[in-house]
């Protein structure tokens, strides 16, 4: 599967897996089984699913994409981790879950 990267456009599944694992978990989780490269495809400026759910404050779809394979750590294309964008907006109780996961903020993690 190609990864989409055009700028304002996702890829349908990483739309799906956003909107599953918010409002429908057990969904989100049989799209991942099906599809396990959900978790890496991003949006125009770099972001998965952990990013954009981290910024939004969605503490338990974050914790459900970390259990279902997310890697913590991952970068968007300035370099942010989902950590860094969650101090950025405040995002507290997500912050909490990442740190739990082991996430470090992008000047932390290995090159």
């Amino acid at each position: 599967m190609q990864q989409q990267r055009r700028k304002g456009t996702w890829h349908p599944l990483l739309t799906k897996l956003v909107q599953f694992a918010v409002r429908h978990p057990k969904l989100a989780r049989k799209l991942v089984k099906d599809h396990p490269e959900v978790l890496e495809l991003r949006n125009g400026i770099g972001e998965t699913a952990l990013h954009y759910l981290a910024v939004e404050n969605y503490a338990e779809a974050v914790q459900l994409l970390i259990d279902l394979g997310a890697d913590v750590n991952v970068t968007n294309d300035f370099g942010a981790s989902a950590l860094d964008e969650a101090i950025t907006v405040e995002a507290k109780e997500t912050v909490e879950v990442l740190r739990r996961a082991g996430a470090v903020t992008s000047s932390h993690a290995s090159p």
